[in-house]
């Protein structure tokens, strides 16, 4: 496996199953669901979620991360990574949607 990611702010890893128990009700109370969120998770405004790398033969990765941020709240983007000195560096980034 690579080297940890050294960023500035604490970074959990939740499953899908978890999330789809904390917002599996959102239709029917949407602020209940972001409220148990933040219950969970105190420290936290918000969740990423990202799609798996689709890798083309030229070394080149595309990625999808969507943000949460409340009910009514995200926005998506798309990013473009390449392999550069043996690493992956991204080389684009499309915005999708906000809300």
């Amino acid at each position: 496996m690579g080297q940890p990611l050294n960023l500035p702010v604490e970074v959990v890893l939740v499953s899908e199953d978890t999330l789809a128990g904390i917002f599996g009700r959102l239709e029917a109370h949407p602020d209940s669901a972001w409220q148990a969120f933040s219950d969970r998770y105190p420290n936290s405004r918000n969740f990423l979620e990202l799609s798996r790398p689709a890798v083309d033969s030229r070394g080149r990765a595309l990625v999808s991360v969507t943000a949460y941020c409340g009910y009514t709240c995200g926005i998506d983007y798309f990013y473009l990574l390449q392999r550069v000195d043996g690493e992956w560096a991204v080389t684009g980034a499309h915005w999708l949607s906000i809300s």
